[in-house]
């Protein structure tokens, strides 16, 4: 493998690491946006998944690059299914993976897969929630009485504002890790 690729691969990984990192400490802080109507609503950073299609694609472009200099087939594999990949999280930026909440109840995506086989928007009363359980990726799961769940993912800008909004409605719900 060429010592300039390996270097450009290197670079495109440390820079996604790096900004990850920056992208995490600047947002530890957000707020969810109020709308004017009174709802409130948290979206997945848009910026950081921007940044990150463009970093998976860059790979997809050094990797396709290296193909062309004669990697072979497993390269060329590599660099499409990177390229797809990069391409597979624009789906993040739908109204589908918004949380949006009122006096009624909350509305948010239903699990973690991409449209239109994952994140299907899902609506539960707060009357309905039943119970609320960190998992595995520490995500806080909302659970509703037939079943149905809502994913508060992580990544969230606000997300400790919107549990405390939360418990405020429903203060007989605990937090369970699952």
């Amino acid at each position: 493998m060429d010592p300039i690729t390996l270097i450009s691969l290197g670079l495109v990984l440390a820079l996604m690491a790096g900004l990850t990192v920056w992208f995490r400490w600047r947002h530890r802080t957000a707020l969810p946006v109020i709308l004017p109507d009174g709802r409130g609503l948290m979206r997945l950073p848009r910026g950081q998944l921007l940044f990150f299609v463009l970093g998976f694609l860059a790979l997809a472009a050094v990797l396709g690059s290296l193909a062309v200099q004669g990697g072979g087939t497993p390269v060329r594999a590599a660099a499409g299914i990177v390229g797809l990949f990069g391409l597979a999280l624009l789906l993040t930026l739908t109204p589908a993976y918004n949380l949006e909440w009122d006096e009624d109840g909350v509305i948010g995506p239903s699990g973690y897969g991409l449209l239109p086989v994952g994140a299907r928007p899902v609506f539960l009363t707060w009357d309905e929630i039943t119970s609320i359980h960190v998992d595995r990726l520490r995500s806080h799961v909302l659970t509703g009485r037939r079943g149905r769940r809502i994913v508060v993912y992580n990544i969230y800008g606000g997300k400790r504002i919107f549990l405390q909004l939360l418990l405020s409605f429903r203060p007989d719900l605990n937090v369970t890790a699952g």
